[in-house]
């Protein structure tokens, strides 16, 4: 399989260990049975980002002072995209569009959070519509409604997944749910 190259850096939304664990298996999984791509759970704040690498860190720190906080999921569902092959979408709330906004205003990107999708992928994969709707009839019908956010991390996703590497973590504040 060939896989296509990400390029730049990218901010990742972490899970608190139970809910990493939960999706980390079903990565492995389809990565297992279909010869995909394996990679940390995640929710991609934004992604693409250039520039000086220490100049970007810098600017990174502006997440250090957040409180962890929940995300809903929605449903499981699939596009072509490789690295949105199958996924489970995540409802857009007050917090995400604060942290999105605040990444777009940091980093100088223009994207519009209408258009911003959020989603935990499960696969990375050109596989056909067929096998991804029958990951989703057979492994995907319990899946954490609430996710627990717990962690902001700013990766090196140049290349392919194996190449990516996390640069800076913070763990965010915790309060109880």
């Amino acid at each position: 399989m060939i896989i296509p190259e990400a390029k730049g850096y990218s901010i990742w939304l972490m899970f608190e260990k139970n809910d990493e664990e939960f999706f980390q298996k079903l990565i492995d999984k389809f990565s297992s049975k279909l010869k995909s791509p394996k990679f940390l759970p995640h929710i991609t704040l934004v992604a693409g980002l250039e520039g000086d690498k220490d100049i970007l860190l810098e600017k990174f720190d502006a997440f250090s002072q957040f409180n962890s906080f929940v995300v809903k999921s929605k449903s499981a569902n699939y596009s072509d995209e490789f690295y949105r092959s199958l996924y489970v979408e995540i409802e857009k709330d007050e917090m995400l569009k604060e942290l999105f906004e605040l990444a777009n205003r940091i980093f100088n990107v223009k994207s519009d959070f209408e258009k911003f999708l959020p989603h935990i992928s499960l696969l990375y994969s050109f596989e056909g519509e067929n096998q991804k709707k029958k990951l989703i009839t057979d492994c995907l019908k319990n899946y954490p409604v609430k996710i627990h956010i717990t962690r902001i991390a700013f990766w090196n996703t140049k290349g392919i997944p194996d190449n990516w590497r996390m640069l800076k973590v913070f763990n965010l504040k915790n309060i109880v749910y």
